[in-house]
């Protein structure tokens, strides 16, 4: 998509968004067996970061592929 997308201004980028502790995964936890739940992230975090991403100028380089992890890191967002 950011071949198709170049030179038009939107920068297109791939999120890898860390595990979620989601209301399901919460309530069923036996889905994720073998887990540790504590090192997952509340999807607002990822949202946070998202949204830190999108408020930068340079929002990235096109096609990259962008770990939320190593944004927040980068950006000093904690969760």
């Amino acid at each position: 998509m950011a071949a198709e997308l170049e030179g038009t201004g939107v920068i297109v980028v791939s999120i890898w968004p860390p595990g979620s502790r989601t209301e399901g995964i919460l309530a069923e936890p036996e889905t994720v067996a073998n887990v540790d739940l504590d090192n997952w992230k509340p999807p607002l975090f990822t949202g946070r970061v998202v949204a830190a991403l999108a408020a930068e100028d340079t929002h990235g380089e096109p096609g990259q592929a962008i770990v939320i992890t190593d944004l927040a890191e980068e950006l000093g967002i904690s969760s």
